[in-house]
């Protein structure tokens, strides 16, 4: 069983809910009378946000149907709007940050800046033979054999010359 490294490119996408995508999400649903009203639940359970003399005037004019000042009213509630969507903005810059959602996949540390040789059979079989429990004596005949074995794992010599060169090596 032969063991080695690939390396595979991946695509994929995915939705992650935040929790700023998931209130703007809640607030894109609300008309504008229950936007107003969530604004003022806020204003009052929040003590850092201050209720304006624009934000009580545009709900005073709200309940008037004068059309002459319905238009007027539309501009000073637009503006009014704008304001409270910019202090919104504020809001969500200061305290947005990043959350984990369960399942999100992190950026770990890719095996592609490790640098790998690739091994010859050489290399395996020399590290299978020192794996083993052999004397000093049966390593060298290994090593011998072992150095002897070309490319295709074929034994390139006959055992009578690797009797000879073993010989020879042990006298020196």
């Amino acid at each position: 069983m032969a063991f080695e490294l690939r390396q595979e490119i991946k695509l994929s996408q995915q939705l992650v809910m935040t929790m700023q995508l998931q209130q703007a999400i809640k607030l894109l649903q609300l008309s504008h009378l229950e936007l107003v009203e969530l604004l003022q639940e806020e204003m009052k359970e929040n003590p850092v946000l201050v209720d304006s003399e624009q934000e009580s005037n545009i709900i005073d004019k709200s309940d008037k149907s004068d059309k002459d000042t319905a238009n007027n009213e539309g501009d000073e509630q637009a503006n009014a709007l704008s304001e409270e969507s910019k202090r919104y903005d504020e809001y969500l810059a200061n305290y947005s940050g990043s959350y984990t959602i369960y399942g999100e996949i992190e950026d770990k540390e890719q095996f592609e800046s490790v640098i790998v040789k690739k091994t010859s059979l050489i290399d395996h079989l020399t590290w299978q033979l020192r794996l083993s429990d052999f004397s000093e004596e049966e390593m060298g005949i290994g090593e011998v054999i072992i150095h002897n074995i070309n490319d295709d794992g074929y034994l390139s010599v006959t055992t009578a010359d690797l009797a000879d060169t073993y010989s020879y090596m042990e006298e020196s």
